[in-house]
């Protein structure tokens, strides 16, 4: 079944706009593509943390590991 589309018109800062179009046309995809991937990746953040689970970022040299909070 075909996801049901609605159009929607965002305001964004001039650097935003930049980096989502360079993100973009570095993976081939279109504008609708990387916003999409953007929101769901928000999307799935939130919803595990509403699971008790967190984000974490490691440093490959140090193996250091920090949580990453985006409230």
């Amino acid at each position: 079944m075909p996801l049901e589309l609605q159009k929607i018109s965002v305001n964004l800062p001039k650097d935003l706009v930049s980096y989502i179009q360079n993100f973009a046309a570095h993976g081939n995809m279109t504008m609708t593509e990387a916003l999409r991937r953007a929101i769901s990746m928000m999307k799935f953040i939130e919803e595990s943390e509403e699971q008790g689970k967190a984000l974490l970022t490691r440093d490959l040299a140090t193996k250091e590991t920090e949580r990453v909070i985006f409230r």
